[in-house]
């Protein structure tokens, strides 16, 4: 319960309201803001490291791991050692590569051993990405090399971050957050003990380590009544601000009345909490931004091209900003242009 709740401690601007809607409202539109003075202050730290790669990140991905950094102390070190990290992962990883090509067992992991499911968002842009935590196949996972679950995780992280970048562009408001839909039905709580915690965790970590601050919800369904009142007791010492993104429920008709409250309509309520709408799994997201990236590539290979001049001309200026630059993204992929309210 205590990793789970950990998933969503907040790490934004600490708020004193104690009313869910307004807590919402105030992230949200944080959210959707560009860097503020010291943020930006942060930020161009971290852009003056050696270790840190400048082309390699979106200008959303500046705001985002910034903002997941902010309680942390001293939060410039700890900032400037985040993107190091990151930019060490992404080049040994090949990022670049995660929404080009699928690896070699990218079909079984998500349709066989772990799949999720992304529905419609809600009435701030937030998708939902859902999983039920008894269809999580443990000893495929264990089957798999340390190498390739984190290829095969960051993959789907990475397809995840293009995917609301796309829908922020349609939209024109910057969403970088999701709700995540936890279902516990049939698990038992020997998933969450033993070899399988640890399991799921080294699963996990590489999100809360490579892509941190993308969480604006957490649902937990269909939990045992020990979670709930595990977390009813919990509930009094977590932060407002977390308190509002937490919520372990029983029956799953719980979840679907707040979802609507928060602006799902019922017709596109998950089918996992007994809703209409199917969604789209895990692996459809990947394939679609693979499908997507590589028609950028084919209907733009001169402005690719420009980019990484750019980028190189940025490098060479010690760091500086340019709205060129701003435009490079992990080996020449364009970064939607969105309003930041």
């Amino acid at each position: 319960l205590l990793y789970i709740v950990s998933l969503s401690t907040h790490k934004g601007t600490v708020a004193t309201m104690s009313k869910v809607q307004d807590i919402d409202q105030k992230n949200a539109q944080e959210e959707a803001s560009p860097p503020n003075e010291v943020e930006q202050g942060f930020i161009d730290a971290a852009k003056s490291s050696n270790a840190v790669d400048v082309p390699l990140f979106t200008p959303t991905d500046w705001v985002q791991v910034t903002r997941g950094y902010q309680t942390y102390d001293p939060r410039g070190e700890c900032t400037t050692g985040a993107f190091e990290s990151i930019t060490a992962f992404r080049k040994k990883y090949k990022a670049e590569e995660f929404t080009r090509k699928e690896q070699p067992k990218t079909a079984l992991y998500h349709n066989k051993i772990w799949t999720e499911y992304i529905y419609p968002p809600d009435k701030y842009g937030h998708i939902a990405i859902a999983m039920k935590f008894s269809e999580i196949d443990i000893k495929g996972l264990e089957e798999l090399g340390d190498d390739e679950i984190t290829r095969l995780q960051a993959q789907r992280l990475a397809a995840y971050s293009d995917y609301k970048a796309q829908l922020s562009k349609e939209s024109g408001v910057q969403r970088y957050k999701h709700t995540i839909i936890i279902d516990l039905l049939g698990s038992g709580m020997g998933i969450l003990a033993g070899k399988k915690k640890k399991m799921l965790q080294r699963v996990l970590a590489i999100g809360s380590d490579y892509y941190p601050e993308t969480v604006w919800k957490i649902y937990v369904v269909n939990a045992p009544w020990v979670f709930r009142a595990a977390w009813g007791i919990v509930r009094a010492w977590v932060h407002p601000v977390t308190q509002a993104k937490v919520h372990v429920l029983g029956n799953p008709n719980e979840c679907a009345k707040r979802l609507e409250a928060e602006g799902v309509p019922k017709e596109e309520m998950p089918r996992i909490l007994k809703g209409p709408c199917k969604g789209k799994t895990s692996y459809e997201i990947v394939c679609d931004m693979i499908k997507l990236q590589l028609e950028t590539d084919k209907a733009t290979p001169q402005e690719n091209e420009e980019d990484e001049d750019n980028a190189n001309e940025v490098e060479a200026n010690d760091g500086n900003s340019t709205e060129a630059a701003q435009q490079t993204h992990r080996g020449g992929r364009r970064t939607p242009q969105t309003t930041m309210l």
